[in-house]
């Protein structure tokens, strides 16, 4: 039984994981980004998050992509990002900069709530080779895959990790993927 104990405190911690700065109940996320779950969320199942970007396709992060068995169009070959078949609606898109405020949004792994936080895009490096940007902005497991907003209502990138040793949160830019987007959207409406 207590082997069983820690299998199931184990699972929980890989479920719920760290956050990172301040976040909070949104009401409003659930009209930006749509939950993608699998299981029993909280208890035997796991969350990302999505955002429907036109004409029937979503973004999300790849690692969200492959755990929810979700019907993807096409995984970017180096950015932690996939294009996928859901959702309805339509965002406007636009180069991140750096300085500039930002507000990501998406939901909680452990409470399956809508939760956003607000920060500052802070600078542009590399993350697991793929250009990114930095975010004062907080996150907790299960907005990876969400959007990220500039104060103009434009999304200007993808949610994907939190780096612990910099205290930071990152996001793929737009910049760095968009062309990329609109290549398979267009392949895959020909196919």
């Amino acid at each position: 039984m207590l082997k069983h104990s820690h299998a199931l405190w184990a699972a929980l911690f890989l479920l719920t994981g760290c956050s990172y700065g301040k976040y909070g109940f949104d009401k409003d996320t659930r009209a930006k980004a749509d939950m993608r779950f699998i299981g029993i969320p909280a208890l035997a199942g796991a969350v990302g998050t999505s955002f429907p970007i036109g004409d029937g396709y979503s973004l999300t992060a790849r690692h969200v992509a492959k755990i929810m068995m979700m019907d993807v169009v096409a995984y970017h070959e180096v950015c932690d990002i996939a294009l996928i078949r859901a959702g309805k609606g339509r965002v406007d898109f636009r180069p991140a900069v750096a300085g500039e405020n930002v507000r990501m949004y998406g939901y909680s792994a452990l409470s399956t709530l809508p939760v956003s936080s607000r920060g500052i895009a802070s600078y542009q490096d590399h993350y697991d080779g793929c250009p990114a940007f930095a975010s004062t902005s907080g996150v907790v497991q299960g907005m990876s895959g969400g959007p990220v907003y500039g104060d103009d209502g434009a999304v200007v990138g993808v949610v994907i990790a939190y780096n612990k040793r910099l205290g930071v949160s990152v996001f793929i830019p737009w910049q760095s993927i968009g062309t990329w987007v609109e290549e398979k959207r267009a392949t895959h409406r020909m196919a």
